[in-house]
């Protein structure tokens, strides 16, 4: 564990994430449990909607709806990446490693 937490506290920092690429075509089933939960809200059974999704994409015709309206913590919508570096200190304070910038 220490090992892993080491190589994290070198990683991380020089991580970057590019906002957008979830736009691309190769990540279009992601969207899936989207459009399930979306189906179900609006009153279909989660299997029948489960069915229908898993359909469209078998066929190729799934077409998500890209957008999120999540609220709930760890969603797309609240990541609450505040929260998460928050533990992620935590952690590392108790392996004694430095502090990391996590902004």
């Amino acid at each position: 564990a220490e090992t892993l937490v080491a190589m994290l506290a070198r990683l991380l920092p020089d991580m970057t994430f590019v906002a957008g690429d979830l736009q691309d075509e190769m990540y279009k089933n992601l969207f899936s449990v989207e459009e399930v939960n979306r189906q179900v809200v609006a009153g279909t059974p989660f299997r029948d909607a489960y069915k229908a999704v898993a359909k469209t994409i078998d066929d190729g015709s799934f077409d998500p709806d890209r957008t999120i309206a999540h609220t709930h913590d760890g969603s797309l919508g609240n990541l609450r990446n505040d929260a998460i570096a928050g533990k992620l200190r935590g952690v590392l304070e108790g392996f004694g490693e430095p502090e990391l910038d996590l902004s």
